[in-house]
């Protein structure tokens, strides 16, 4: 029996990793995490309460800390989305404050003790688990950027109109020739899919690997006072380092919520010319062109080139396998040859990142712009 309720590594991570459900229909797809939404939900009633708090007792005198913070936090977000968004910002200013604040509190959980406030939730009654950073769950993230990839249609289409947005679905990027309405709709399917993955699993990944992170650090100190003293010094230091990422990834999930609304409520239809807001300098322009064009042909490069060797040393090490399995003899001088040609396979990789890095850092088309 005591065996049975041994603590292990893999016990300790699987309880702190495991969440607080509640199944509403059949099957793992219809469940809760409850853990999540009443974090969230009290950490969104907190932070913008706070802020109407501090707001709805401001004064035109001189700001005491609390409303020079809060006029600090919202001036630095106006200025983002006045420099991405071009239009009215009576939404979007607000929108990308609340974004913010919101994931900067829920990231900021992480550096809560996880064992104390596993602690305190089994007391309340979570003696299952009870994940208190909802970042780290991709349930959440998955939400926000769902969220925000509504708005950037939902824009698009106030800005457009449904003919306009079907109509560019169909006939953007490459022309609107019959012959390519199938490649323009599969190039912009997949660009549409493509925002909220890498909008949500950046931040996922993120928080999730940091609070993995935290929990072997704390592992350490079950190997007694050495241990306690290193996972204390040790966690210290990765806290320390967490902060910037904790505010580094909620700055980047604002960001990119403006970003892909202010892409949705471009009309690639019309030309530059005739669209709302600044025109840009056709000097400016076919310099974008050129960094566009650039930064395409780098993720060709680098991408195709990573492909290439990986498949090429799937098979070589495939083939070595095989070999080595059937004459066992052989194996040194085969192991040889095989580790000669993992260097040829990365050497031409590294090649092609050299040369991307070149376009890169040091574009000689934009020398040729006048």
């Amino acid at each position: 029996m005591a065996a049975e309720h041994e603590l292990t590594p893999g016990s300790y991570i699987g309880h702190h990793l495991a969440f607080f459900e509640h199944p509403v229909g059949q099957g793992g797809f219809w469940t809760l995490n409850l853990d999540s939404l009443l974090t969230s939900l009290v950490l969104g009633i907190l932070g913008m309460g706070f802020i109407w708090w501090v707001v709805r007792g401001a004064t035109s005198g001189v700001p005491g800390r609390r409303q020079a913070f809060v006029e600090l936090a919202c001036e630095f977000v106006d200025k983002q989305a006045k420099d991405i968004f071009q239009g009215d910002r009576k939404f979007i200013a607000p929108a990308a404050l609340t974004v913010f604040v919101w994931v900067l509190l829920m990231n900021s959980m992480d550096f809560l003790p996880v064992d104390i406030m596993a602690w305190i939730t089994g007391l309340l009654g979570a003696h299952h688990g009870f994940r208190i950073v909802p970042t780290a769950d991709v349930n959440t993230t998955f939400a926000l950027a769902l969220s925000v990839w509504v708005l950037m249609i939902a824009f698009a289409i106030k800005v457009k109109g449904v003919g306009g947005f079907i109509h560019e679905l169909f006939c953007s990027p490459f022309g609107s020739n019959p012959l390519l309405w199938v490649p323009n709709f599969l190039f912009n399917l997949v660009e549409y899919i493509s925002k909220p993955l890498s909008h949500s699993l950046r931040l996922f990944g993120n928080m999730y690997a940091g609070e993995i992170i935290f929990l072997l650090l704390w592992l350490m100190a079950a190997v007694g006072l050495v241990g306690t003293v290193f996972a204390v010094l040790l966690g210290l230091g990765w806290a320390i380092f967490h902060i910037l990422i904790v505010a580094l990834q909620a700055y980047i999930f604002m960001m990119l919520t403006i970003v892909y609304i202010q892409m949705g409520s471009l009309d690639l239809s019309q030309p530059l010319s005739s669209r709302k807001g600044k025109t840009m300098d056709p000097k400016i322009q076919l310099i974008a062109m050129i960094q566009a064009y650039t930064g395409v042909g780098i993720g060709l490069m680098i991408g195709l080139g990573a492909l290439g060797a990986c498949v090429g040393v799937g098979i070589m090490c495939s083939r070595f396998l095989e070999g080595a399995a059937r004459q066992p003899e052989l194996m040194p001088q085969l192991q040889a040859k095989v580790f000669l040609l993992l260097g040829l396979i990365d050497a031409s990789f590294i090649i092609g990142v050299g040369l991307a890095m070149f376009f890169a850092f040091a574009n000689p088309l934009l020398s040729q712009v006048r």
